[in-house]
């Protein structure tokens, strides 16, 4: 009789832990998900900041090659007026 008790607990044992999986396990992905979802956003942030940092670089590349184009036209225009000065002395 005892064994058949002791094997009924541990029958009903089983069944409380195999009942209580499903949710055992939705609260253990919770969490993973709640960390997904954390590092979804910071690599979002992440992905945005570099798009602006990227814009960025490009605005200043595009700046410095006006400013050099600009800079090569007035020091040509700089030594023109030098060879015509050059020219006019003796």
């Amino acid at each position: 009789m005892t064994d058949v008790t002791e094997l009924d607990r541990r029958l009903g044992d089983l069944e409380a832990v195999v009942a209580d999986l499903p949710e055992m396990l939705n609260l253990r992905f919770g969490s993973v998900t709640a960390r997904q979802d954390e590092m979804a956003a910071r690599l979002g942030l992440l992905d945005k900041q570099i798009s602006i940092l990227v814009r960025d670089v490009r605005d200043m590349r595009g700046a410095v090659t006006r400013q050099l184009l600009a800079q090569d036209q007035r020091l040509s225009a700089i030594e023109a007026s030098l060879q015509q000065i050059l020219a006019k002395l003796p």
